[in-house]
């Protein structure tokens, strides 16, 4: 049995929350890629420091939270441009060899 998969559409769910500069961004995305996402992520933590910067508060609980945000926000960009670059440019099989290498050490020495 064959899945067909949906051509992806334009939504417009998100976009009246956007600016025109925003959505031209966005417009000009090839469809077989996640720089859209990307985008979205950079353009909400864009507006995120902004405000982040106009904060005066002190309150201990409300800057943790923001810091714990954007580090959510940044390591999320990491992961979908590291999918990307798997997506656009598979591992050549010597690159691919370094990798597994790399891995093993991480392992061993506990960083993962």
């Amino acid at each position: 049995m064959e899945i067909k998969i949906p051509k992806k559409s334009h939504p417009h769910l998100y976009r009246r929350h956007f600016t025109r500069k925003e959505r031209i961004l966005l417009s000009a995305i090839p469809e077989n890629d996640v720089s859209s996402e990307v985008t979205l992520l950079r353009v909400t933590l864009d507006r995120s420091f902004e405000l982040y910067a106009a904060l005066s508060s002190t309150e201990y609980k409300l800057h943790l939270s923001y810091l714990r945000s954007t580090g959510n926000g940044v390591g999320m960009i990491a992961i979908l441009l590291r999918t990307q670059n798997k997506i656009n440019n598979p591992l050549t099989d010597l690159q691919h060899e370094i990798m597994g290498a790399l891995d093993e050490i991480r392992k061993e020495m506990c960083i993962e």
